[in-house]
């Protein structure tokens, strides 16, 4: 019977931190669609028109491959702040669609070049780890699949970021859990609670970069 209960708090809290991977994920895959910024474009767009009148671009359409990824991470070293000056953004992280993590494992980390007949030394991985040594995180989700997702082009979509992207995470309750005792139950149950409180938004589209992968 304890063990039931054990179960059932341990499930309780599972839930509620997939809920929250599942919120923010969500964020990035809807970025080039309904998630929005301040300025009511979606997060990853070719036509943001930032503060001193510039146009920012931060969305590609390349398909995930070495090039089309060093494409991404010039995109965002040469991105601008809302005066026009150089933004200051390193690529820090790489976040993948499930089908292409494995992929992007190869092409940031793989020794030798991914994809080639010979044992040709990889200059990209050479590129990524010495010219791009920030660039630390290759992560996925399962939220980035069509199995969790109804999202155009999710299962061939990637992010490069920055330390600097602007998709917050604002708690207003933390997680907190409480017993109610049975004496106040009409059927005399102990009775396990919990809730939080939070909100995940975009505040502006600098610092980070998308391709649908589709071409």
């Amino acid at each position: 019977m304890h063990d039931v209960v054990d179960n059932a708090v341990k499930s309780m809290g599972r839930k509620a931190r997939i809920t929250k991977d599942q919120t923010a994920i969500n964020k990035w895959i809807l970025g080039q669609s309904t998630e929005t910024t301040s300025d009511g474009t979606a997060v990853f767009s070719n036509t943001h028109t930032v503060l001193d009148g510039s146009t920012l671009d931060n969305l590609e359409t390349g398909t995930l491959t070495p090039s089309n990824l060093e494409t991404l991470v010039r995109s965002l070293r040469k991105q601008k702040d809302n005066k026009g000056d150089l933004g200051g953004h390193d690529a820090y992280g790489l976040l993948a669609s499930l089908n292409l993590y494995e992929d992007a494992l190869e092409i940031t980390q793989s020794e030798l070049k991914p994809g080639g007949a010979q044992n040709d030394a990889n200059i990209h991985n050479t590129m990524f780890s010495k010219v791009y040594p920030a660039m630390e995180v290759v992560g996925t989700s399962p939220f980035i699949h069509s199995d969790y997702s109804s999202a155009t082009n999710v299962n061939t979509m990637y992010f490069v970021a920055s330390r600097n992207h602007s998709l917050k995470r604002f708690v207003r309750v933390a997680m907190d859990t409480w017993i109610r005792d049975y004496k106040d139950d009409d059927k005399l149950r102990y009775t396990y609670g919990g809730r939080y409180r939070e909100v995940t938004s975009w505040i502006d589209p600098f610092g980070a970069v998308a391709s649908s992968g589709t071409v």
